[in-house]
């Protein structure tokens, strides 16, 4: 089953296009209907509301007359215009100004909405959004791509909506930020990382340089300044929400958690015990984005130190956008190959082309915090990993049981040695941390 697929996928656009046609009255009658249709939808998801209130809060109808003197010239509602033509032809969003509006006392939405302003395949929404409400039919979920009439629509029929990770520079986080105040729809925020000003220091994108500190400040003070329309912090760790409960009095811990379909079947593991590895083992180190570049720096030089002495044992194979390393181990005769980014199902089968993960992390306040999505997707092929000794992962693995986990770089290049050259019980410990996967991370 193809769960990405399962999430709705409506298309949307930003930028304002050269295909964009002068408004006329001519083209009223093809689509007035339609739009008529959107506002009996949104009057019967809330009675109480007039058609002329609705057109309100849907946009600055005066500021898109003014950005768009062809529709001022066509005498068509400024509304009406920009949801059935503007919208498809890029023109600007005209947010409307809710300090003049008069906020809602009733609420009459039934539906928790989840929203993340990035595309359905990132790896936060499909985590802190899709995956922990997959069994959930009360919930509906947009994202980048869900077109901006059908998000209001969704908004409308809400009691509580939850913003993941929301973004200070995001006019459409803002705009339905806003909207739920007005509409009086309880607001939720979801963070799965320590994204606050004081710990800046601490985040990888800093200490990997990927991100200046002074500048990346700034944009974390303004995103830190979104927790103040917040009622409720859904967090993924017990020590991230140790950290935010100086900040609001409502915080949920809901772990990072992996639906059942991505599990290979319990059987196919057993069999893998049964072959054993007769010739190189292949080790896999997923780095995702350039800010892990200060972690993979804790292992680099042991996995150099072991091609050296052992290019005939191991393979390594690398995903994600960490600078190519491959010259490096190919130079000193170790079969190894570069991975650029998949898709999140493609991933997990690459995970279980290999026989070992490494997972380095920095022992940081940052990452401490951090859930252990690695160790559940590895398990998850029946792969085993070895991991720093950061909290979600010790909570995770018994060291030498169902993974490995390694203090500094003395200790990962001791136990990297000893798996390459040995070669025992890998199959054993990655049954072993599929059930503990599937016993306490999966959905």
């Amino acid at each position: 089953m193809n769960i990405i697929n399962m999430l709705p996928s409506f298309k949307i656009k930003n930028k304002r296009t050269s295909n964009q046609q002068p408004a006329t009255s001519n083209q009223q009658p093809a689509t007035e209907a339609s739009f008529e249709e959107i506002l009996n939808d949104l009057s019967a998801l809330r009675p109480e509301l007039t058609p002329d209130f609705i057109k309100t809060i849907l946009l600055n109808q005066s500021l898109y007359l003014q950005l768009n003197g062809d529709v001022k010239d066509s005498k068509l509602c400024p509304v009406y215009h920009y949801y059935t033509f503007g919208s498809k032809e890029g023109r600007e969003f005209c947010s409307p100004d809710f300090r003049l509006i008069k906020k809602q006392l009733l609420e009459t939405g039934t539906k928790k909405i989840i929203f993340f302003d990035v595309s359905k395949d990132n790896a936060s929404f499909l985590y802190r959004g899709f995956f922990l409400e997959l069994r959930n039919d009360d919930v509906q979920i947009i994202h980048q791509e869900t077109e901006l009439i059908m998000a209001i629509k969704s908004i409308f029929s809400a009691n509580e909506m939850i913003f993941i990770r929301p973004s200070f520079n995001s006019k459409k986080t803002k705009y339905f930020i806003n909207l739920c105040k007005i509409l009086n729809i309880k607001i939720s925020m979801n963070f799965d990382d320590l994204l606050l000003p004081e710990y800046v220091s601490e985040q990888g994108a800093v200490r990997s340089r990927v991100f200046d500190a002074s500048s990346h400040q700034g944009s974390l003070i303004n995103n830190s300044a979104m927790l103040l329309n917040t009622e409720e912090l859904i967090l993924s760790s017990k020590k991230l929400g140790e950290i935010f409960s100086g900040f609001i009095d409502n915080i949920y811990i809901k772990n990072n958690r992996l639906p059942l379909e991505y599990f290979l079947p319990r059987e196919e593991i057993c069999k893998k015990i049964t072959k054993e590895i007769n010739g190189k083992i292949n080790l896999f180190y997923l780095s995702g984005s350039k800010t892990h570049l200060k972690d993979y720096s804790l292992i680099s030089g042991c996995l150099i130190k072991l091609a050296m002495e052992y290019p005939d044992k191991f393979c390594i194979n690398f995903m994600g956008k960490l600078n190519n390393q491959v010259p490096i181990f190919l130079n000193l005769g170790v079969e190894t190959k570069f991975i650029p980014f998949a898709s999140f199902e493609e991933m997990i089968r690459e995970i279980g082309r290999n026989d070992l993960v490494l997972v380095p992390l920095e022992n940081t306040v940052f990452n401490n915090v951090k859930s252990n999505i690695k160790f559940i997707e590895a398990a998850s092929q029946g792969v085993p990993v070895i991991a720093s000794s950061v909290d979600e992962y010790k909570l995770a693995i018994e060291s030498g049981v169902n993974g490995w986990l390694c203090e500094d770089e003395y200790q990962w290049y001791d136990t990297l040695k000893s798996i390459i050259l040995l070669k025992k019980n890998i199959r054993q410990v990655g049954l072993a941390a599929y059930d503990t996967a599937l016993r306490s991370y999966s959905i």
